[in-house]
């Protein structure tokens, strides 16, 4: 967006001031609901872990937790360090620019981290709950709206963002999913794998009374 263009949307915002103020306040407090709803799916998906504990299918949910917990944790991370890289100025850095929300960040514009974290996020709440992910996927949507109509990003700021975000999070949760059971043969490897620790067995070696730990290990990895 150009400075002519934000400038002819900037007056129709000073014309209609409740719209503006919408604008703003939309983009100040909208992206902090993804964020203040991450933690309440963890605790969600904990609830459901406490009623499988005692069964096998308790470890296959820890991981598909972990990657709840670590895909949007390196997709984030990943992303700031995009932007360090490339460093790209942020559209109030033009002449004759004023946003309607005004920032002193210099650079650092793509990607948008409320648009990567925001569709990230999405992800993971769809692969749990798909309502609530399609809730926030329109919450997605209109971050991305409000970082443009305020002026402190790029259109290609918030859709690189975006597009990165729900790609990483479908990679993560899902394809992650299948490419443990493709390499794996089941999720359920897992819980077969760690469970064999527990199982002593007794037969005879040369004399020695229980075939180790470790070597159940193998022969489950095997």
């Amino acid at each position: 967006m150009t400075a002519e263009h934000y400038h002819a949307l900037h007056s129709w915002m000073d014309a209609h001031p409740a719209v503006s103020r919408c604008v703003v306040a939309l983009d100040r407090w909208l992206p902090l609901i993804p964020f203040v709803c991450y933690p309440v799916l963890l605790c969600l998906l904990n609830v459901r872990l406490f009623h499988l504990l005692g069964s096998q299918a308790a470890l296959d949910f820890m991981v598909t937790i972990a990657r709840a917990v670590f895909v949007p944790g390196f997709t984030f991370w990943g992303g700031t360090i995009l932007r360090d890289k490339l460093n790209l100025p942020r559209p109030y850095e033009q002449p004759g620019f004023e946003p309607l929300r005004r920032k002193e960040t210099k650079g650092h514009s793509f990607p948008s981290r409320h648009a990567l974290s925001a569709a990230v996020l999405a992800m993971v709440w769809m692969y749990f709950y798909p309502k609530a992910g399609w809730a926030m996927v329109g919450i997605t949507v209109l971050i991305c709206i409000g970082r443009v109509l305020t002026g402190v990003h790029h259109i290609r700021d918030v859709v690189g963002g975006a597009v990165l975000g729900f790609a990483l999070g479908y990679a993560g949760m899902w394809a992650g999913k299948w490419a443990l059971a493709l390499l794996y043969g089941s999720e359920g490897f897992w819980s077969t794998l760690v469970g064999s620790l527990e199982v002593r067995t007794s037969h005879e070696v040369r004399g020695v009374g229980e075939i180790s730990r470790l070597d159940a290990l193998w022969k489950a990895a095997s």
